[in-house]
């Protein structure tokens, strides 16, 4: 298993989160499947292939939008895929 870690970690999906500020952690949940990282390789070859198709990489347009974060006491996130588990 370790020395195929990289192929392991390809298709991990996130299904759930829990932050707890009081307590100051962070609770995630991921989940695995053949077919996902079967999807995620082939998602990954078409960038690749995108990719090395552009003649003019130039540099990625920058967002001069700016962001406020918005304290929380705390949530959780349940992902839709997770059902899928």
């Amino acid at each position: 298993m370790s020395s195929a870690t990289a192929n392991v970690l390809n298709g991990l999906v996130k299904l759930d989160e829990c932050v707890d500020t009081v307590e100051k952690y962070i609770l995630v949940e991921l989940g695995w499947k053949p077919a996902l990282s079967d999807a995620a390789r082939q998602a990954a070859d078409n960038i690749e292939g995108l990719n090395s198709q552009n003649i003019d990489s130039g540099a990625a347009e920058t967002s001069n939008s700016t962001s406020k974060i918005v304290p929380a006491d705390g949530y959780r996130k349940k992902s839709k895929a997770k059902d899928d588990f």
